[in-house]
């Protein structure tokens, strides 16, 4: 054939061949697609521990996330925080610590596979969190929220990646919009903990908290050690790495974990993906720099950025603001969070909806806009204004379809071989966001909300520059054309323009 393919059984080692009696021929190989394969394999237990698994890890990063940014009046009260630079940069070093590490999960990723970096996460932020409790001095809390923030970031581009590597096409849309729950579940546990131990946000064990939002990762890292999910990465990642044994042992694994025994693989079958030729390390960053990639990257690197100011300043923004907004009756400044963050539930439940039915470019300019007018109407929160309120309701509902398409994105558009590389480095770039947004809302509420509703305004008309990927197959890539759910790299012309299979 004129097309290069990678086979599995031929390129990178072969299996141990069976030699068949001289009475009854070999029997002719039978050419079985990837990607076809995973989509027959459709939507099962294999795939629901691997979200679970990579959710888990978004899960434990919201924990920690909130539970940082709420501890942050606490900590300024136990360690004499008066000035405003100051108590921003509780939150500056943890999300500087987020931006490195998530620059780092790139090389990790495409080097290593998905899994590592997620396990390091994992470890690293137990650890640092264990560290955590146990400081005395401002100096020491700031190096830990760094390190803390580090291995939190050094994950989350590959547990969006793996799994939408392992979910059929028609259904990545839902799984990846589903992430959100994990998101909001994270903060809630958070949310739960200072209802508990800090009511007020300022007075209590702002030490047990920290343990309390240790135990999710903690289970979750148990159950990624005994899971037999976890013992093979991603079918794609194999493939593209030419590490034939471990595909054929994981798609056999995927056939028996759902129940579909009929689609183990057999003798005769061979696993075909189609890759131009692999990308050299040195070559990984200088490809995201041209041209057409680089609008692809640019772009999402904008869009991450306004995702990030919007849901990480917002992480900061609501328990500040709540202080400030009088209570009545036996209501907190806790439980106002804690009804801000499950507004995030239906929020997701409409993400997941949206992003079945809705074209990406269109989900992310109506609710990127909602939310630009929903930040205007939140000045006055503090003085209990009505529409202040209504705009925090309709913020939570659309912000999740507007989030969780934009961290779709970077697997539907990049091909294997990079795609780690330019999730995480259009990630970096969303981080310093996470770095500016701190100081933003030390600005003030008018100041802090103008500047969100300009980012996500610009996010909304971004996106229409980007091709339209819903349903697209993540094995096919012809740069200069839009993607279509079967167009396969036709012929060496073509294939020389490929840089890897993925929609782009």
């Amino acid at each position: 054939m004129a097309l290069r393919r990678l086979l599995s059984d031929t390129l990178f080692g072969s299996r141990p061949s069976f030699k068949a009696p001289e009475e009854e021929p070999a029997k002719p190989a039978k050419e079985v697609e990837l990607r076809d394969r995973i989509d027959d394999l459709g939507f099962g237990w294999y795939q629901i521990q691997v979200w679970v698994l990579s959710a888990g890890f978004v899960f434990a990063e919201g924990s920690e996330i909130q539970m940082a940014s709420g501890l942050v009046n606490a900590m300024s009260y136990e360690f004499d925080l008066v000035t405003h630079n100051a108590r921003a940069m509780l939150m500056t070093w943890t999300f500087t610590g987020f931006c490195i590490g998530t620059m780092s999960s790139g090389p990790l990723g495409d080097n290593l596979g998905r899994r590592v970096p997620m396990a390091l996460g994992y470890s690293g932020v137990l650890l640092t969190a264990c560290c955590t409790i146990l400081v005395s001095n401002l100096q020491l809390l700031y190096i830990f929220r760094f390190v803390l923030g580090f291995f939190a970031g050094i994950g989350i581009p590959n547990a969006f990646i793996a799994v939408a590597e392992v979910t059929p096409s028609r259904l990545r849309g839902r799984a990846t919009a589903a992430f959100g729950m994990a998101y909001v579940l994270g903060e809630m546990w958070a949310a739960s903990g200072m209802l508990m131990l800090m009511p007020d946000l300022v007075h209590g064990s702002w030490r047990a908290l920290i343990a309390w939002a240790m135990i999710p990762a903690s289970c979750l890292l148990l159950m990624g050690m005994i899971s037999s999910v976890s013992r093979f990465d991603t079918p794609f990642y194999l493939g593209c790495h030419g590490r034939t044994s471990e595909l054929r042992q994981v798609l056999d694994l995927i056939a028996e974990i759902n129940s579909q025994p009929d689609l183990k693989l057999r003798d005769e079958e061979v696993v075909i993906c189609e890759v131009p030729n692999k990308i050299p390390v040195s070559e990984i960053l200088p490809t995201l720099m041209k041209a057409p990639i680089i609008n692809n990257v640019s772009i999402m690197a904008y869009m991450m950025f306004a995702k990030d100011f919007a849901f990480y300043g917002s992480d900061v923004f609501w328990p500040q603001i709540w202080v400030l907004v009088p209570t009545t009756g036996t209501t907190t400044e806790a439980t106002h969070l804690m009804y801000t963050t499950m507004l995030g539930i239906p929020g997701v439940l409409l993400a997941v909806a949206l992003m079945h039915v809705v074209n990406r470019r269109m989900g992310v300019l109506v609710c990127a806009t909602v939310c630009s007018v929903c930040m205007l109407s939140l000045r006055g929160l503090e003085y209990g204004k009505n529409s202040a309120f209504l705009g925090v309701l309709l913020f939570k509902l659309c912000f999740p379809t507007w989030q969780m398409t934009t961290m779709v994105l970077p697997s539907e558009l990049f091909g294997t071989q990079i795609r780690s590389w330019a999730f995480s480095f259009a990630s970096s770039v969303g981080r310093l966001a996470t770095i500016a947004s701190p100081f933003a809302v030390e600005l003030g509420t008018d100041e802090f909300t103008g500047i969100l509703a300009g980012l996500a305004l610009g996010a909304a008309m971004m996106v229409l520059l980007l091709p339209e990927t819903k349903d697209c197959v993540l094995c096919e890539t012809v740069i200069n054309e839009e993607p279509s759910p079967r167009t396969l790299v036709k012929d060496d012309a073509e294939f020389k323009d490929a840089v890897s299979y993925g929609a782009a």
